[in-house]
């Protein structure tokens, strides 16, 4: 059932969990899978959470991330975000990515 979330589901977050509980129960490498999901992703805070995600497994299993930085993350997000949250939102981006990738 979880294989099938991971690849059929239509929500990127339920497929990077089933991703994750792959990737701690051994059954699979997260790297590639959570790299193309934070690709496909269109929203920015969805992306930050799939990249939570990486982050527990690169803390827990040492799994390093490679995630490119998007161009359009560094435009003002399309959702309801004052400007400290448009600026926390890029800040956390951006660091992000340069963990994932130590």
């Amino acid at each position: 059932m979880v294989k099938k979330v991971m690849a059929l589901d239509d929500n990127l977050l339920n497929r990077a969990r089933a991703v994750e509980f792959l990737a701690l129960t051994e059954q699979m490498d997260a790297k590639q899978a959570l790299e193309t999901l934070v690709a496909k992703s269109n929203d920015d805070i969805e992306a930050l959470e799939i990249m939570n995600i990486a982050t527990q497994l690169h803390d827990t299993k040492g799994t390093v991330f490679n995630f490119p930085l998007k161009s359009t993350w560094s435009e003002e997000y399309k959702g309801k975000l004052n400007p400290k949250q448009q600026k926390n939102l890029h800040y956390w981006l951006s660091n992000r990515i340069e963990y994932l990738q130590q």
